[in-house]
């Protein structure tokens, strides 16, 4: 039986029904698992890529870290896999008000950009040299970016280092408040709703303090 989804009862209360509409979910229903069956999905085939390789990665974690509460968080701060996460081991994080360090954020695609910057060093920026640099950091951002699942702040801190790299590309000028315009219209352009996305919220309200301005 589909149900539509509930409206909170009480003033101030979470509201869930609103949440779920902004991912263009308005309906629920109840079912045991066993009767539900896989029949595919519409995915960009890029991103079944990057799925495959994630898992690939995970099964190359769990194999290399025997203990489930220790390969949990090691997918969480690399790929933003958070379902292996054992259950105590959440809570542990949650009570210390330490949750947020398990998620993979925009200073994972800056360490990623700062070390392919470093690798790029050998190769010069003179000539053709400058492209193929250019290509090597927006491959490697956007491949991190896919593979940790595509969240909000991994979009924006990508689509600024995106920017970035064609300012350096074309020998421009950057400013960081309007790069941060730019990611954030970027993305308003892909999908207006993520405005109300909580990660999209927190991630651009604590951008301007990360950048010290």
């Amino acid at each position: 039986r589909i149900e539509a989804i509930k409206a909170p009862i009480n003033e101030g209360d979470f509201d869930y029904k609103f949440y779920l509409s902004v991912k263009d979910i308005h309906h629920s229903i109840k079912i045991n698992e066993a009767s539900i069956k896989w029949i595919g999905h519409n995915n960009w085939q890029l991103l079944d890529k990057a799925d495959n390789i994630r898992s690939a990665c995970n099964n190359k974690i769990k194999t290399s870290i025997i203990a489930k509460q220790n390969y949990g968080v090691a997918e969480a701060l690399l790929l933003g896999y958070k379902y292996d996460i054992d259950l105590g081991v959440n809570q542990v994080f949650a009570r210390t008000g330490t949750l947020h360090v398990l998620a993979v954020s925009g200073m994972h695609v800056g360490l990623i950009y700062g070390l392919l910057l470093w690798i790029c060093g050998f190769i010069g920026t003179t000539g053709y040299k400058k492209l193929i640099r250019f290509l090597i950091l927006l491959v490697g951002i956007w491949g991190y970016a896919m593979l940790s699942g595509l969240g909000a702040s991994i979009l924006r801190a990508t689509v600024m280092f995106s920017f970035m790299s064609v300012a350096q590309l074309t020998e421009r000028k950057t400013q960081s408040f309007n790069l941060l315009a730019a990611s954030a219209f970027f993305l308003f352009l892909n999908d207006p709703l993520c405005l109300f996305d909580p990660g999209f919220q927190l991630s651009y309200s604590a951008a301007p303090i990360v950048t010290g301005k």
